[in-house]
């Protein structure tokens, strides 16, 4: 092996060191996910303060279409309809079926370690979904 591919691969390892400790020391801050219907918006801003902290990322699923639920800094916010649903363009035909396969479309894309419910439509979906999914 040649001087300079020695160097490089000596430099090439001490990088891959380097950067390993780097991604040893930064944390992931923990997913948090929120189901909440029936709330109002205050109350919505609310549940999330409360949420959030500076080891949390709060994924918001809310039946609201207010604006500002989709500005809250440090939160991302998914719409989806818990109220009630027509039928109509559900490819399932079934506006339970539809609300807990969406729901496990969006705990597999945010991976949440934990998932709460505010306000009874939430609840109630919350625990068809936990009581249909395997553990």
């Amino acid at each position: 092996m040649s001087k300079i591919s020695e160097r490089f691969a000596q430099a090439f390892a001490a990088g891959r060191a380097a950067s390993a400790d780097v991604q040893k020391s930064v944390k992931t801050p923990t997913t948090v996910m929120a189901l909440i219907s029936g709330q109002s918006v205050s109350e919505v801003l609310d549940a999330v303060a409360k949420l959030k902290t500076a080891s949390n990322r709060v994924i918001l699923v809310t039946d609201k279409t207010d604006i500002e639920l989709f500005q809250i800094d440090g939160c991302v916010t998914e719409y989806l309809p818990l109220g009630k649903l027509s039928t109509q363009g559900l490819s399932c035909g079934n506006p339970e079926t539809y609300l807990k396969q969406r729901l496990v479309i969006l705990v597999q894309k945010w991976t949440p370690k934990k998932v709460d419910a505010i306000g009874d439509i939430a609840k109630n979906l919350l625990d068809q979904w936990q009581s249909s999914e395997p553990r």
